[in-house]
């Protein structure tokens, strides 16, 4: 709202003279903060000036129904005429709490009062209670990993054939479990994915690269190449998998791809019922995309950040190739 169509209380004259200054509203002006900025004092509405506050005078009808009020001096004792309090015309503590929340599949806006967030906190785990399984609400759980050196994966086909060799540096990753609210935190350092293929060109596929200006960092301070955090209720519908918060952080990477290589990843993970979800995916819905029974997962907050890829050509190809689909409502069917 524009400042000019603000009003507030001001005195009626131009300045305060001496005794008793009449009350109005008037536009709010940046030049008139002293007499536009009131403050409750001991019982008493004052201004900016000294020696001043609101009362009922004698001559605009003192205290009866209906009379004015003016600024007037202020003598030692509080007096009737010039006790003015701040009273709430509804009960409540003035100060709402306005949050969006999920709630299962659906987002909630919460609207509360500050003194009773106390009491919806208890109410909502007790909702949360009621869902979930017995045995999450007797036992909490906490793990901590931590691999200061990391940990490899090999990916070998059904040949057998080793395809490729990833390497995650300096792997940590936190679980905390209690009240029906699961929270992870995985964090890895470097990140680097070796081609295995014989007669490879390319040796490295994917490496995690450090700006310049990381490097002169210590080694606790420099960023990681890929942060996963996710907080979700765990419930007992095996179906239904809902998370509050999910996001996840990519560093820049290089991308180096074969066509060799590419090939047979896809083949890997695409052959047999890979082709079939594919084709089934492209096709028009079905009773079975309405079942309960069908696994959906639900969002709350969604956050994926990616660094700069230095191929992107061969970054859409793998994409696109993948039986993966996403749709408007934050929904994965499986």
């Amino acid at each position: 709202m524009d400042s000019s169509t603000k009003f507030c209380l001001d005195i009626a004259e131009m300045a305060v003279t001496q005794g008793c200054s009449c009350l109005s509203l008037r536009k709010v002006d940046s030049r008139r903060v002293t007499t536009q900025i009131w403050t409750f004092q001991d019982g008493r509405l004052c201004c900016g000036i000294n020696g001043q506050c609101v009362q009922a005078v004698p001559a605009f009808g003192g205290t009866l129904a209906g009379a004015r009020v003016a600024l007037g001096p202020m003598s030692p004792d509080i007096t009737a005429e010039s006790r003015v309090e701040s009273v709430k015309m509804l009960p409540g503590s003035g100060v709402l709490s306005v949050m969006v929340s999920a709630d299962g599949p659906t987002r909630v806006l919460k609207i509360a009062d500050l003194h009773e967030l106390d009491k919806i906190k208890e109410t909502r785990l007790a909702g949360v209670q009621s869902v979930t399984s017995p045995a999450t609400d007797k036992h909490s759980l906490k793990v901590h990993v931590n691999l200061p050196r990391g940990i490899g994966l090999s990916v070998v086909n059904r040949t057998p054939e080793e395809l490729a060799y990833l390497i995650l540096h300096r792997l940590e990753a936190r679980l905390n479990q209690a009240a029906g609210i699961q929270k992870l935190e995985l964090s890895v350092r470097h990140i680097q994915l070796d081609n295995h293929v014989f007669g490879a060109a390319v040796p490295v596929i994917i490496f995690s690269m450090e700006k310049d200006a990381t490097r002169k960092l210590k080694d606790k301070e420099r960023p990681k190449a890929f942060q996963l955090s996710w907080q979700r209720c765990l419930t007992a519908q095996t179906s239904m998998h809902v998370f509050n918060s999910f996001q996840a952080n990519l560093s820049d990477f290089s991308l180096n791809l074969e066509e060799t290589l590419l090939w047979m990843l896809v083949e890997m993970f695409t052959s047999g019922e890979g082709k079939k979800e594919l084709e089934s995916v492209q096709q028009k819905p079905t009773e079975a995309d309405y079942d309960v029974t069908v696994r959906k997962y639900y969002f709350g907050l969604l956050q994926v950040i990616c660094g700069q890829v230095s191929d992107l050509k061969s970054c859409e190809a793998v994409f696109a190739l993948l039986p993966c689909t996403f749709n408007e409502q934050l929904v994965i069917t499986n």
